[in-house]
């Protein structure tokens, strides 16, 4: 019954529910300069002439913890090639508190909004983005710094995770 009563307060007014516990860590797929003291030698690639550790689950909020609603989290990312003319927001779930490579067991692939450039360079490309956290859906907006190109995205975070 308590369960029902919260359902319906909450569907008349989601402003009921303060905070989440978040049922996953989230995180985004992204590669740091590889350094063999930090990583494992199976995710060394080299991208556009640079030693990489790729796969690298980079954690935007851990498993477990309480966040309120209508978190805002910020990251920067960057295009690591040259003449790159899309990004790809690859965002996993784990079981796990702090997963190290998004290939682990305990990880899945969320979703993957991409962001489009509409002109390529040779510079470094950085992309910011913001993360909504707290409520039913992670809300997501990521700007190109270069254009001001803007793409956002929801996902829904009441059903459970389904792998496709």
């Amino acid at each position: 019954m308590c369960v029902l009563k919260g359902a319906v307060l909450f569907g008349h007014n989601p402003s009921y529910i303060k905070s989440r516990i978040m049922r996953f860590s989230y995180g985004v797929k992204t590669s740091l300069p590889f350094d063999e003291r930090k990583f494992d030698r199976k995710h060394l690639v080299v991208m556009d002439g640079e030693e990489r550790c790729d796969n690298i689950f980079s954690v935007i909020v851990f498993k477990d913890e309480s966040v309120d609603a209508g978190t805002k989290i910020k990251r920067s990312y960057f295009t690591p090639y040259k003449h790159q003319d899309k990004m790809d927001f690859m965002i996993y779930i784990s079981d796990d508190f702090n997963p190290a490579y998004v290939d682990d067991e305990s990880c899945n692939l969320l979703c993957k909004p991409t962001i489009t450039f509409t002109d390529t360079c040779e510079e470094t490309r950085w992309v910011d983005v913001e993360y909504v956290f707290g409520n039913t859906e992670i809300g997501i907006t990521a700007v190109d710094r270069n254009s001001g190109k803007e793409i956002n995205a929801t996902f829904n975070l009441i059903e459970p995770y389904q792998q496709t």
